[in-house]
């Protein structure tokens, strides 16, 4: 397809043309690449080869315009969500409503949030529910002479409109046929549109009007004796040019309407055309006929559609001057629509637009229509765009092969919406498709397809069972810890493990298996479940520490001190620990673990004996935790704790001569008299009577180990011999306490 040129339009001579909003920056920014048609290999496509129930889409194509390379965007097609699932419509689940394209072709659509109304190139009109059954009426519906080229439905969904290559208009009524009528026109008519409000009651009844059109567009009301007509546009136009209306959308007080030389809309309660969208001049450059689709966002806001253009059009109250002088038009300010029409956006596509609707977020859905030289090759496209000025992004693309597309042509295809339920109807004269929205299953097969397993996760986790009914959260988990365990990703694995499994034990311990089978346990252990609502069986963490018990002993110390003994039976755990110990004694770390298992187990005489000939500091913990006071006098401990820890042990001794007799404790430091020193020193501090039968001991440990402390002592004990003391000082030459000495035997002697 030929590069597509920016081209201004000129506004028509007669009505005021719609503005084209663009600002300074968008001016001044180059004409940007137009838009490289998708490969093959990036779109989706569904065709005939899928089941008549149903079409779901493989992937999605998403596109930014002149983002990427194509092989960047080969790369990027298949992570993008799709946004629709598709289902036929007429299919073989309900043989009645599968076999009218099968003897008739489909001409237009209507759709209701109520119902469908399908007419059909035979001149019939079906009445179909949303699934594509046929509905029970009992009212007869009008059939037409010729093909049907139009409906049009009302708000209230109580009449529609029907308008045929006949030149007939039938307005009908589905549950009355009070306000029937029919419209006879010497053409044939090529669009309607049916008041919205036609089955609000009133007295006058102002709305019992239809607006059709052919070459006029012409507003038809029912009265008391008859259709009223009255000609809204005449289309005087120059000879040559087919000013047939093809389209008319009606809302609110604003009607619009389409022929060859653009969109023009009306405000009916003025009864004045407030504005004309001209057909892009590019547009008419390509071989396409001249179709057009409207469709009203609300009453302020429209969107149009020709072969190759989009717009989004704003109608806004006009800005009035202050006076009342000629425009340049020759029209006074007074004498101008109350409204204006202005072109929001505009967008030149490389692609036939076959029908337009809204979608979400500014975006929008088009149906497009890829020529092809090759019958064959000729692709409908459902296209989700951001627009921008003059070029959009293409969100997602999915090409669909319909059913007899050998046999249509480019304006055979059509497109009909109902956005709030996020239907969209892809109609050709062999099928009707629909879009529908995915649902969360939906999400959550493309996510598992692709190998997204934790946004899968996400998902099915944030709707907690609400609207998923062909998923749940452990199925999806255990197919997410399946692939991770084959990629090899364990670490992720045993981290979700909690997550997915939660308190399901059978789970878990499959779980379990897969990582001991494939020596991966270890990974998995700081996840168990250990609290006291959800435990495994003890076997189970029994086989976890023995695992560590042979491959990492730091490890299993680290769990023996972490996990709640509760768990495993510490009695078989302690046989394991003391089985190893016999091939190879001098481990100390199995000996820390195996005196911790002791104290679990409440043998604390084993468990001391362990930590004393570790030397190990938590040896002060597991006497105060447990009060083993007696047993550290009765296996006369002392020096043994004062080689782990002098400090700690002078505390423990001191703090606890009740239990700890201080004779015993002194009988045993003799052998160690710094240690002696230290305990005794430290009775002194905290009693100065209560050592007092071994303060001459203390005088010469003073002496021999640390003379600093001997004259304070000496000041403050009342308890030794002067004489002994002298001697020992006389020995070491300490000459101050000497004189201190001599000075206290003097006093005493005048005594």
């Amino acid at each position: 397809m030929d590069s597509l040129l920016d081209s201004s339009t000129s506004p028509s001579p007669v009505l005021p043309s719609a503005t084209q909003e663009k600002d300074l920056s968008e001016l001044l920014t180059p004409e940007p690449t137009p838009l490289v048609a998708p490969s093959p290999s990036g779109e989706n496509n569904f065709g005939e080869s899928l089941s008549p129930a149903g079409l779901s889409p493989a992937n999605s194509m998403g596109r930014l315009s002149g983002a990427a390379t194509d092989e960047d965007d080969d790369e990027e097609v298949h992570d993008i969500e799709p946004k629709f699932k598709y289902e036929r419509l007429l299919s073989d689940r309900s043989a009645e409503s599968a076999n009218i394209l099968f003897r008739d072709s489909a001409t237009t659509l209507a759709v209701h949030p109520k119902f469908l109304a399908l007419g059909t190139k035979n001149g019939e009109i079906h009445v179909l529910d949303l699934q594509g059954n046929r509905s029970t009426l009992t009212v007869p519906i009008p059939k037409h002479a010729g093909p049907v080229n139009d409906i049009s439905i009302d708000d209230a969904g109580d009449y529609m409109a029907s308008a045929g290559e006949d030149g007939k208009v039938f307005v009908q009524g589905l549950i009355s046929t009070e306000d029937n009528f029919v419209v006879k026109h010497s053409e044939p008519i090529r669009a309607v549109a049916i008041s919205p409000n036609f089955s609000v009651s009133g007295l006058h009844l102002p709305n019992r009007s239809i607006i059709f059109g052919s070459r006029q567009l012409v507003l038809c009301e029912k009265k008391l004796f008859g259709p009223k007509s009255t000609v809204l546009d005449g289309n005087r136009l120059e000879p040559g040019v087919d000013g047939r209306v093809t389209r008319i959308k009606w809302f609110g007080n604003m009607v619009a309407w389409a022929n060859s030389t653009g969109v023009k809309v009306m405000c009916l309660k003025d009864k004045q055309i407030i504005g004309l969208i001209p057909r892009d001049k590019r547009d008419t450059e390509f071989d396409f006929p001249n179709k057009c689709d409207i469709y009203w966002m609300d009453a302020r806001t429209l969107i149009v559609s020709w072969p190759h253009v989009f717009h989004i059009c704003s109608i806004r109250d006009r800005k009035r001057a202050s006076n009342s002088s000629l425009s340049s038009g020759g029209l006074t300010s007074k004498s101008l629509p109350n409204f204006e029409l202005v072109i929001s956006k505009m967008v030149h596509t490389d692609f036939a637009i076959c029908g337009i609707g809204p979608y979400v977020n500014e975006q929008f859905v088009l149906l497009g229509y890829n020529a092809s030289a090759k019958e064959e090759d000729k692709k409908v496209q459902l296209r989700v765009i951001q627009p921008h000025w003059e070029e959009y992004d293409d969100i997602t693309c999915d090409v669909l092969v319909l059913r007899g597309t050998l046999y249509a042509a480019y304006e055979d295809y059509k497109l009909q919406c109902l956005p709030e339920d996020g239907l969209y109807f892809v109609v050709s004269p062999k099928d009707i498709v629909v879009a529908k929205p995915l649902d969360l299953d939906d999400v959550i097969d493309w996510l598992l397809e692709r190998g997204k397993f934790d946004e899968a996760m996400t998902v099915a986790t944030k709707d907690a069972g609400r609207q998923i009914t062909k998923h749940n959260i452990r199925d999806i988990g255990r197919r997410y810890l399946e692939y991770l365990r084959l990629r090899n990703d364990f670490e992720i694995a045993a981290r979700i493990c909690p997550k997915i499994l939660g308190k399901d034990k059978n789970a878990w311990e499959e779980q379990i298996a897969e990582f001991h089978k494939a020596g991966k346990l270890a990974i998995l252990a700081p996840y168990l479940p250990r609290s006291n609502e959800f435990q495994l069986t003890p076997a189970v963490y029994e086989l976890v520490l023995s695992t560590f018990l042979q491959t990492d002993q730091e490890g299993f110390l680290r769990i023996i001190k972490e996990w709640p003994h509760a768990l495993y039976n510490v009695q078989a755990v302690i046989n394991a620990v003391i089985d190893v110990l016999l091939r190879n004694p001098n481990q100390k770390v199995l000996l820390e673990a195996l005196g911790a298992l002791y104290s679990f187990i409440k043998q604390f005489d084993k468990a001391l004996a362990i930590y004393v000939k570790l030397k190990h500091p938590d040896v002060f913990d597991l006497i105060a935790k447990h009060r083993l006071f007696r047993t550290v006098a009765d296996k006369q401990l002392a020096i043994a704790l004062m080689e782990v820890d002098a400090e700690q042990a002078i505390r423990l001794l001191t703090e606890n001569i009740d239990a700890i007799p201080m004779v015993k404790v002194i009988a045993q430091l003799e052998q160690k008299p710094p240690f002696l020193l230290q305990y005794l020193d430290r009775l002194f501090q905290k009693d100065k009577i209560i050592g007092k039968d071994y303060h001459d001991v203390q005088v010469k440990l003073y002496a021999e180990h640390d003379p600093k402390k001997m004259l304070h002592f000496m000041q403050n004990s009342k308890h030794f011999s002067l004489r002994n003391a002298y001697e020992i000082c006389q020995k070491k030459n300490m000459v101050p306490e000497m004189v201190y000495l001599l000075s206290m035997y003097f006093y005493t002697d005048m005594g």
